[in-house]
């Protein structure tokens, strides 16, 4: 679901079942106030954790850098 989101962010469009399926899951998660984790440790590698009050989006921002590359927000 986190490929449909970004692909509905981006303006891109959806079919029909999944613009459904997306707008269903994003109720679980707010009904369960729930967000997506990353976590390699899991067969999925994610998983869901409640929201805290530092989460403003629907992905739980790592508290450090997870990777060597910069990130996009910071390219010129």
């Amino acid at each position: 679901m986190l490929r449909v989101d970004a692909r509905r962010r981006a303006g891109l469009s959806l079919d029909e079942d999944k613009a459904k399926r997306l707008e269903s899951w994003r109720a679980m998660l707010e009904t369960q106030g729930a967000v997506v984790h990353s976590d390699p440790d899991t067969a999925d590698g994610f998983s869901y954790i409640p929201r805290g009050p530092g989460d403003k989006d629907i992905i739980r921002k790592p508290p450090t850098k997870t990777t060597q590359r910069r990130n996009a927000d910071e390219r010129a």
